[in-house]
């Protein structure tokens, strides 16, 4: 039994939900995408990387940073940093 063959069972399972974002997604959404979802949530909840790194089994930081390339810039705009209860 090939790992892929689950996942594309596990796609078509979800594409079958229905749900609108799933509707809405231009690119499937894959077992992998759940890592990405996970690795990013995790982040936006306070995680280190560190640790999200050794929950994904990933042996090289980079890796981790890859998956949370986006939330790292981010992070890193001052703007975003404001409190809106200060206005």
């Amino acid at each position: 039994y090939q790992y892929k063959n689950l996942s594309n069972y596990i796609v078509r399972i979800i594409e079958r939900t229905d749900l609108p974002f799933v509707k809405e997604r231009i690119d499937r959404i894959t077992p992998h995408y759940f890592r990405h979802f996970y690795a990013i949530y995790s982040r936006q909840q306070g995680a280190d990387i560190f640790l999200i790194q050794k929950e994904l089994g990933h042996s090289d930081r980079k890796t981790t940073e890859r998956y949370l390339e986006k939330v790292l810039q981010r992070e890193q705009e001052i703007g975003l940093m404001w409190k809106e209860q200060d206005f």
